[in-house]
């Protein structure tokens, strides 16, 4: 009788293991429930066109579609506003189209474009504040435009030189950190 109970009694390491395991399921789970993500890019630089790519949390890739654009000839910086989630737009910029096309990325349709200077590069957005960021290319010019998700209007508010920046060709944003 002694060597029953002595069976049925389950130590603290082997709790620990079952634990363990259990996270580990979990997490993996987890993991395999994620969404893949949609990558444009600007594949092919004097097309008139973009690639769209599922990027899955595994990292594989497939390839979307490639899109034609209405305005924009040399595309060389794509940058997305996701919020709201329900009208989210890519701001695209052109080595010899000026100022920047707008695409619905969900429906693929031509939205518009803005007013501003051609060989713009990097584009970046401020999706709280609405605010869209594009360097002149090879320059030091910060050009920075307000977008109206509402009018769905891009306008532009200042260019301002980066001191000490030479030859500028792409930038990004950092939503997490607010400055004083």
């Amino acid at each position: 009788m002694k060597e029953n109970k002595k069976q049925r009694h389950i130590t603290t390491k082997q709790i620990l293991g079952i634990f363990a395991v259990v996270l580990v399921v979990s997490v993996v789970a987890m993991a395999g429930t994620a969404a893949a993500k949609s990558a444009y890019l600007s594949a092919n630089h004097h097309t008139a066109e973009f690639d769209a790519w599922n990027i899955y949390p595994n990292g594989t890739v497939a390839k979307q579609d490639t899109y034609i654009l209405q305005h924009s000839t040399d595309p060389s910086g794509i940058g997305i506003d996701g919020i709201p989630n329900d009208a989210p737009v890519l701001f695209i910029s052109s080595e010899f189209s000026p100022g920047i096309e707008m695409v619905n990325p969900l429906t693929l349709e031509y939205m518009g474009v803005s007013s501003g200077p051609s060989n713009l590069a990097g584009v970046d957005v401020d999706d709280k504040d609405d605010i869209v960021y594009t360097l002149l290319r090879a320059s030091n010019a910060l050009y920075i435009y307000s977008w109206d998700p509402v009018a769905q209007n891009l306008t532009q508010l200042a260019m301002i030189e980066l001191p000490g920046l030479g030859s500028g060709y792409g930038l990004a944003l950092d939503d997490s950190r607010a400055f004083p």
